[in-house]
């Protein structure tokens, strides 16, 4: 979990060097995670719409982007 909060907090990072905004996803299954990200688009949806649905895994989400500071919930 720990290494995928930091591989999170780097997509973030990167991110933020280009215009536009990002959906960053942490995914954790309880064994293992994956980040995921994708642009933020009008009429697309790559989550569903409450992440409580997900009952196999734990997901956060957070936005990243040019025009979005760092979370917080990911310290440097």
């Amino acid at each position: 979990m720990t290494a995928g909060l930091v591989t999170a907090r780097a997509v973030s990072a990167a991110l933020s060097r280009y215009p536009g905004r990002f959906n960053v996803i942490l995914s954790y299954d309880g064994e293992c995670c994956a980040v995921r990200f994708h642009k933020i688009r009008a009429r697309q949806r790559w989550l569903l719409e409450d992440l409580e649905e997900y009952v196999d895994e734990g997901v956060l989400v957070f936005e990243a982007g040019s025009e979005m500071p760092p979370p917080a919930l990911l310290p440097a």
